[in-house]
């Protein structure tokens, strides 16, 4: 974890954010910076610590990445169908 701005989550709810997106990366799917970022949006409107009308946008990503510099998810892509 990094300092600078703190998030919305707590420690422990972004790491369980983070381990979702390492455990989905293991078995070969990648999400890109906008899925992470809408998939963000949404776990925080079902914590009732952000609203709809308040999505977040790619500089929160950026912000993310500075917390989780461990976390590399710079250009992950979706397995092709053939590899699947």
């Amino acid at each position: 974890m990094s300092s600078g701005p703190s998030s919305v989550l707590s420690q422990e709810e972004e790491a369980m954010y983070v381990d979702h997106l390492k455990f989905i990366a293991s078995v070969g799917y990648g999400y890109m910076r906008m899925e992470v970022v809408n998939m963000a949006s949404k776990y925080m409107v079902c914590l009732h610590k952000h609203d709809k009308e308040h999505p977040f946008f790619l500089k929160w990503f950026e912000f993310f990445m500075k917390w989780w510099p461990a976390f590399n998810v710079l250009k992950l892509k979706a397995v092709s169908l053939a590899r699947a």
